[in-house]
């Protein structure tokens, strides 16, 4: 080939099709109807309330501290009565209370009634079968949390307590009830009302341990 022919040599065809502007445009209308739809979800979705949903900041400063403590699972009908009286006690002061459920199923601090009561309800339903160490344990952790803040509290513990050997849990029993009489007559008053079903010797032993610690315990009459 001379150099002639090499300049006079006509460029080969490009061999990949020729972009129209049509392609581009359902590219774009593609993408903003992906666009359009997950607004769309995003506005639907977050007006759905989520128990498991972060809880919203608190308006007001708490002035006191309902606690409630899930020792055995109960019925359904059961719960919600013991939902009821509780947040009964509540009432209107809810946007000043600091509500906070402790148990196997659930473990949270509440600033509204309604997730209060919902989550109170699935903690008292949901919650393990527990033997008499689990539970002495759980109110060990208990008095721990409320001892961490100054606010009156009003504790709550509900569950048949489980028959078992009690001289083992008595010592862990019996600080739990002294730490909160300390807590009582140091810093601001405790109040413990107790949603436990009549049971044996073990049940009769762990109240009369309870007893001992200097703050209001009452027995609540509720039967189940």
């Amino acid at each position: 080939m001379t150099t002639e022919e090499f300049l006079n040599e006509q460029p080969e065809p490009d061999e990949m099709p020729r972009s129209q502007k049509r392609n581009w445009l359902i590219v774009y209308t593609f993408f903003a109807v992906l666009g359009i739809t997950g607004l769309i979800l995003i506005a639907l979705y977050r007006q759905v309330p989520k128990k498991s949903a972060p809880v919203a900041k608190r308006k007001f400063p708490a002035t006191r501290t309902v606690f409630t403590s899930i020792l055995a699972p109960v019925d359904s009908l059961t719960a919600r009565r013991i939902v009821g009286d509780v947040s009964a006690t509540i009432g209107k002061d809810s946007d000043y209370t600091q509500m906070t459920i402790s148990g196997t199923a659930v473990y949270k601090r509440c600033t509204s009634l309604k997730d209060f009561e919902n989550l109170f309800f699935d903690a008292l339903v949901k919650a393990e079968p527990e033997n008499l160490k689990r539970q002495s344990m759980l109110l060990s952790h208990v008095s721990g949390v409320i001892t961490s803040d100054a606010l009156p509290t009003d504790l709550y513990v509900v569950g048949r307590i489980a028959e078992d050997n009690y001289a083992p849990e008595e010592k862990r029993l019996l600080s739990f009830a002294q730490v909160m009489g300390r807590r009582s007559e140091s810093m601001s008053p405790v109040t413990m009302t107790l949603y436990v079903p009549e049971g044996g010797a073990t049940r009769q032993s762990v109240i009369a341990t309870l007893r001992r610690g200097k703050y209001k315990l009452t027995e609540h009459p509720l039967q189940w």
